[in-house]
């Protein structure tokens, strides 16, 4: 026979008697857990690290509900939901310690409101009492300054206890002008180096030409990868190689080299006839963090990279990751999104060395 109201309701009574039972039990268990790992010692040492991303982010367009995606005055299409996920992903990088951004409108009004705004969403997202350092590049187009219409700058936020110690825009290499001039920036770390000392990064960011102009695209990748060791040279006063630092003289110690951004094809491309490389990468000290199988855009392409030179890729503990955005833009499909591409983030950390010496990084070299 079907159970009577009243006797549903007693059992259903007792059935939530029994769950809360059940969960009272594991609170109890978890509290006891908790309050146990409380009082043990951290087993292991928190590691030294530095974890840098790099994001062509299609024109920072921080949508909000009085103006569309595209920056013009007007009600959003997406109605703030773009917005949201920019906080969402501000929350995340507010835990990285270098950030560069490619494609950021070089006109001073538009690229400030959205720098500050962006800056406000990442501070939230940052850990309380530090605070963010901001630079951007001369702003450049095709043809680099001289370029007169569609100008854009490259951006870097570097969070304390970092600090930017020279910053300049890269115009030319070997004779080739450079379309988008690259950020460069010397950045000093006080929890690297030797004991008492910093550790000192020289970061570029570039954004190359696109595939429909491949030969100006490949052109400039060879030449900055062989010009850099000069260009370091004579613009920061920092050598690539040990044996540079000899020549040059140099007192300072090892310096670490990234090149970030939207190169628009993979740096270590190699010819499928001759199986040499095609732009040098290697040659020129550098070794490519992100693979050659990891796609970035939203078309599935290799295109963003952080190249990082050589010696430190093998004497530190280098990490990359791809960061696939949920909303990404993907205009062909009249899709729209935060950029059609993906950040990409480096993680390098410091280990300790096998020297019987007091604890760095890299051996002293002789003076």
């Amino acid at each position: 026979p079907e159970p009577t109201p009243e006797e549903r309701l007693r059992q259903a009574a007792d059935r939530w008697r029994s769950v809360a039972y059940g969960l009272n039990k594991q609170c109890a268990a978890l509290s006891f857990v908790y309050t146990q790992d409380d009082d043990l010692p951290s087993p292991v040492l928190a590691p030294r690290r530095v974890k840098i991303c790099s994001f062509n982010a299609y024109k920072l367009r921080l949508s909000d509900p009085k103006r569309k995606p595209d920056g013009t005055e007007g009600e959003a299409t997406d109605g703030g939901v773009l917005l949201q996920h920019w906080q969402a992903l501000a929350q995340i990088m507010g835990g990285f310690d270098v950030i560069l951004m490619q494609e950021i409108p070089g006109e001073k009004k538009t690229r400030e409101e959205r720098i500050n705004l962006f800056l406000e969403m990442l501070s939230r997202g940052t850990e309380q009492g530090l605070r963010w350092s901001y630079v951007h590049s001369l702003p450049s187009g095709v043809g680099g300054l001289s370029s007169t219409s569609n100008k854009e700058v490259h951006a870097a936020f570097v969070k304390q206890p970092l600090t930017i110690e020279q910053v300049d825009s890269w115009t030319e290499a070997d004779t080739v002008v450079l379309d988008y001039s690259p950020l460069q920036l010397l950045i000093s770390d006080p929890r690297g180096g030797p004991p008492g000392g910093t550790q000192e990064y020289l970061v570029t960011s570039v954004h190359l030409p696109p595939s429909d102009r491949a030969k100006k695209r490949d052109d400039s990748l060879k030449a900055m990868l062989r010009d850099y060791p000069n260009r370091a040279r004579a613009a920061f006063k920092v050598a690539v190689t040990d044996k540079g630092a000899k020549d040059a003289r140099s007192n300072r110690e090892h310096v670490i080299h990234c090149i970030v951004g939207d190169f628009n094809v993979f740096p270590g491309r190699e010819d499928k006839t001759t199986k040499e490389e095609v732009y040098g990468l290697t040659k020129a000290g550098f070794v490519a963090t992100v693979p050659e199988e990891a796609a970035t855009s939203s078309g599935l392409q290799n295109y963003d990279n952080i190249l990082l030179d050589a010696r430190t890729h093998e004497r530190y503990l280098p990490s990359s990751s791809v960061m696939r955005l949920v909303k990404q833009q993907n205009s062909a499909a009249k899709q729209i999104g935060l950029s059609d591409h993906n950040p990409v983030v480096l993680t390098i950390e410091y280990p300790e060395t096998t020297s019987t010496r007091p604890a760095a990084p890299f051996p002293k070299r002789e003076r």
